[in-house]
Formats: C-alpha cells, sequence, structure tokens
C-alpha cells in the first residue's frame, strides 16, 4: 500500500543501529523523505543515541517538530551491560581505558545500590563525552582537545534499575528506566562508585521514549527503501493526529478557521469547558492549533499554518 507523503507530519520511529550518530541517522530519513516529496521537509528528533547505542531514535516530520520538548524531556527506558572494574574516559567502548580496579564485593551489592538510586534523589553530572553544549560548544568536543569544564549537577529520577543477569567479571545486564536527560553511561559510573568498584557500558540500547517502543521501529534502511517507494511506513509512523488523540477538540467553523490560518487569533472566550490543561483545534479534520490553559483561561500554544 501506498502512503500520501504530505501525510507524514508527526513521528517516524527508527531503530538506530550501532555505529552512526543519531544526526546520520536523521540525514537519511530527511534526504529519503526530500528525494520522495521533491521539496525541503523539516524534521528533527527526540533524544540523541551516542554512536556505540542502539534502539529507539523518535524522529519528528512536518508540525510534529513542534513538539520536541515533549519527546526531549520524556521519561526512557534503556537495556545497558556494565563491565565492572574497568572505567574509560567516555564511560563506554569508544574510548581506552583509563583506570582499573577490583569488581564489586557481590552481585546483591550492586542490586541493593541500584534500589538505593530509585529510592533516593540523584544528582548527576554531565559526562564530558556528550552532545551538551556549555558556551555554545558541545562537550565531546572539548573533551577530545583534552578539556575538562565544569558541571553542574543536574537533578535526575531513576524510576526502576533491575539487575536483569550476567556476571561480574564478564558484564551485568541492567534495566533502566528513568527520566528524561538521565545519561546512563554516568549512571553505571555512579553505581558502581557506590559498590567501591569501576565501571563502563560495553552495551546500550534505548527500549522506550516517551511512552513509545522500539518494538514498533524499523531499521533506517527500511525506512529510507519505503519513503522512496512510496509505500506504508506501518506502526513506524504515527500521524501528527493520532499523536494528539488524547486531548480534547475545539472544532471551529470556517470563519475562525480562517483567521487562525493568517495568525489572527480567534477569540478564546467560546472555547468549550474540556478536561485538563491542553486542547487542539480543528476545521474539517485539518489540525490549526494547540491552546494550552493558563490559570482559568486558555492560550495559543502552537499555530500551524496551511
Amino acid at each position: 500500500m501506498s502512503q500520501d507523503l504530505a501525510g507524514l507530519d508527526g513521528l517516524i520511529f527508527v531503530d538506530k543501529p550501532v555505529g552512526i550518530t543519531s544526526n546520520q541517522a536523521l540525514g537519511k530519513i530527511k534526504w529519503a523523505l526530500r528525494q520522495r516529496m521533491g521539496r525541503k521537509v523539516k524534521v528533527g528528533h527526540g533524544g540523541t543515541l551516542d554512536p556505540f547505542a542502539s534502539g529507539l531514535l523518535i524522529v519528528m516530520v512536518g508540525h510534529g517538530t513542534k513538539f520536541a520538548e515533549d519527546f526531549l524531556h520524556g521519561d526512557k527506558e534503556y537495556g545497558a551491560t556494565l563491565k565492572f572494574g574497568e572505567q574509560t574516559a567516555s564511560g563506554d567502548t569508544e574510548t581506552e581505558v583509563v583506570a582499573r580496579s577490583p569488581h564489586p564485593e557481590s552481585l546483591s551489592k550492586v542490586k541493593a545500590e541500584a534500589q538505593n538510586l530509585v529510592a533516593g534523589e540523584y544528582w548527576q553530572v554531565p559526562p564530558m563525552f556528550s552532545a551538551k553544549k556549555v558556551d555554545g560548544v558541545a562537550l565531546y568536543k572539548k573533551a577530545r582537545q583534552g578539556e575538562v569544564v565544569e558541571r553542574k549537577a543536574e537533578l535526575r529520577q531513576i524510576l526502576q534499575m533491575d539487575i536483569k543477569g550476567g556476571s561480574l567479571e564478564e558484564g551485568v545486564e541492567v534495566l533502566v528506566k528513568c527520566s528524561g536527560g538521565t545519561y546512563i553511561r554516568t549512571l553505571a559510573e555512579d553505581l558502581a562508585i557506590r559498590c567501591d568498584s569501576l565501571a563502563h557500558l560495553t552495551a546500550l540500547r534505548r527500549l522506550e521514549s516517551s511512552g513509545h517502543r522500539v518494538e514498533v521501529a524499523l531499521g533506517v534502511e527500511e525506512l529510507t527503501d519505503r519513503i522512496l517507494g512510496g509505500r506504508d511506513l506501518g506502526g513506524a509512523h504515527l500521524p501528527l493526529l493520532k499523536l494528539l488523540s488524547p486531548w480534547p477538540t475545539w472544532e471551529v467553523d470556517e470563519d475562525e478557521a480562517k483567521r487562525i490560518r493568517v495568525g489572527q487569533s480567534s477569540p478564546l472566550e467560546r472555547v468549550p469547558v474540556a478536561e485538563g490543561d491542553r486542547l487542539k483545534v480543528l476545521h474539517g479534520g485539518e489540525l490549526l492549533a494547540t491552546l494550552v490553559k493558563k490559570g482559568a483561561h486558555w492560550a495559543y500554544a502552537k499555530v500551524f499554518p496551511a
């Protein structure tokens, strides 16, 4: 079945492989969309995955890019393998081992300290090898030049941290559910310190982001092939209106729709009573805008020109 590329506004779920950056994966999807549509397409992604990591990368297309914040800060779930007794500069396998230590005294100790991280406040210092910017420059660029920059600790939440298998000698498999912005490489190092040891990641896979699972995603090559061939993306595509389907709807008439399309604020006193603090504005199935409740009143959050 073919798919109308103009209807691809929304989200595309990519299963990023190991060995490429998130921007490289994004670039391939963007190129395929542009080739198919014959024009520029606005795209973005909802949270970076390191080159050595695989798993779910949410690509936002068209008007979907206006909802980037919803995915950058949404909860995440990861499967990771921790190698105890060795620390690397980057916290993963991309750099050489820089320090060694004894292993934790037992796997039970690791499990107990993992649960302590879940139960308590967790302040995390972003790693030098990260895309986080300081003074407009990504930290990893400074790290590769041998620089160390002071970074402020940020409060993160570890919702779940389960030891799933493995051994202290060969590697411990961990399932982590956490708030957005959590660096799993740093979490592994912090867990090891609590166990009087050192550690780095040998594998990392994102399983979930903001409630969306990797199982529905397709690989980069499969996605580009389907886009170029005009084939349906199946569950790997979530249309924008379906994404917003849980939000209440305000259906406006043609006159109000015209005002909204040209940037003229439509009177909001007539907004129907709605549950929650967000609402979508539609006319004939077309998404015109979203509203946010501020106190007792509604205000425009996003407007989507025709």
